[in-house]
C-alpha cells in the first residue's frame, strides 16, 4: 500500500503545482490506509473518493488528518451538489482540521454563500421570496386559484411564475429529499429508507383537469421492477389492524390536509407532484 501511496505522490506532484502538496501533513497523509482517497481528492475526482475511503480509522496523526482531509473534501463536495444534510457529518469530523486552516474556511464560506447574478444583467429582486413561499403554501392548504390569492401577497403572476421556475428546477423536490434525510437522522434510522410500502388513491378529476385520466379497475396494478413485494391482505371481514397498511393512511391524511390535492385541478401532472413534495415538507418541518 505504502508503495502505490508513494507512486501516486509521485504522479499527483507532477500534475499539481508544488505548493499544493508542499504540507507535510498531506504528504504523509499518503502513505496511510487513506492514501489513494487522498489521491483521488488531490486529483479533484472527489466522488472516487468517498467510494473508495476506508471504513476503519486509524489513532496515528497521519490517519486523523488523512482522514479530516477526505472529509473536507467530501462536505465541500456535497456543498456544491447543494446536498446540506448530507455535507454535515464530513463536515463535522474535519471540524478540528477545518478550525486551523483558513484557506478551508474560506472554500466553505464561498460554497454557503448565496449565488450573486452576474453585474449588469438583470434587474434587482423586488419582491420578498418569503411572501413567495407563504402565498404557495396558501395556495396549497386552500386549493383556490392563482388569481384569487389576497392581495396582502405579491401579485398572482409574480407568485406562479416563481413556483413554476422552482418547480422546473426541482426546488421543492430537493427540499422534501434534504428534510426526509435531516429527520431520519435525527430519529436514530438510516439515511435512506430500505423498504417501501405502496398503495393508490383514486383522485376525481375537474374540468381543467390534464390528460392524466381514467377507471380505476379494482386498483389492478403491474409492477415491473425488481422488488420483493408483499401483499398485505385482510384475513377477515371484522375491523383490525393490519401490519405497516396505517403508513399509508397516515400519509394519505397528510395529503389530504392540502386542499389543492382534493381533485386533480392541475394540466400537468408535474404540478400536482410538486404540491404533494410540499405536503410532506410542511409535515416533517416542526420535527427537524
Amino acid at each position: 500500500m505504502k508503495k502505490i501511496c508513494l507512486f501516486l505522490y509521485k504522479l499527483t506532484a507532477a500534475t499539481f503545482p508544488v505548493e499544493k502538496l508542499c504540507s507535510k501533513s498531506t504528504q504523509a497523509a499518503l502513505y496511510t490506509d487513506w492514501g489513494l482517497a487522498v489521491a483521488a481528492c488531490l486529483e479533484k475526482d472527489t466522488a472516487r473518493a468517498i467510494q473508495i475511503k476506508p471504513v476503519k480509522h486509524s489513532s496515528s496523526q497521519a490517519d486523523r488528518f488523512a482522514h479530516s482531509f477526505v472529509s473536507y473534501h467530501e462536505g465541500c463536495y456535497h456543498l456544491q451538489n447543494l446536498e446540506w444534510c448530507k455535507a454535515i457529518k464530513p463536515l463535522q469530523q474535519a471540524q478540528s482540521e477545518i478550525k486551523t486552516k483558513s484557506d478551508w474556511c474560506k472554500e466553505i464560506d464561498r460554497l454557503l454563500a448565496p449565488s450573486k447574478s452576474k453585474a449588469g444583467r438583470g434587474r434587482k429582486r423586488t419582491v420578498d421570496e418569503r411572501e413567495i413561499v407563504n402565498a404557495v403554501l396558501y395556495w396549497s392548504r386552500s386549493g383556490c386559484p392563482w388569481e384569487l390569492l389576497p392581495h396582502d401577497f405579491p401579485d398572482y403572476k409574480t407568485v406562479y411564475s416563481y413556483f413554476r421556475s422552482w418547480q422546473r428546477k426541482g426546488v421543492w423536490e430537493r427540499i422534501h429529499a434534504q428534510l426526509t434525510t435531516k429527520v431520519r437522522l435525527q430519529e436514530g434510522k438510516q439515511e435512506t429508507a430500505t423498504a417501501a410500502i405502496i398503495d393508490s388513491q383514486s383522485v376525481k378529476t375537474s374540468e381543467s383537469g390534464g390528460n392524466e385520466r381514467g377507471f380505476e379497475g379494482g386498483k389492478r396494478i403491474k409492477e415491473g421492477c425488481q422488488l420483493n413485494l408483499e401483499v398485505v391482505k385482510r384475513q377477515s371481514k371484522q375491523f383490525e389492524i393490519l401490519p405497516r397498511r396505517w403508513v399509508v393512511e397516515r400519509t394519505f391524511a397528510w395529503l389530504g390536509k392540502q386542499r389543492r390535492l382534493s381533485k386533480d385541478y392541475e394540466r400537468l401532472p408535474s404540478v400536482s407532484e410538486s404540491v404533494v413534495y410540499i405536503a410532506i415538507v410542511l409535515e416533517l418541518f416542526p420535527r427537524s
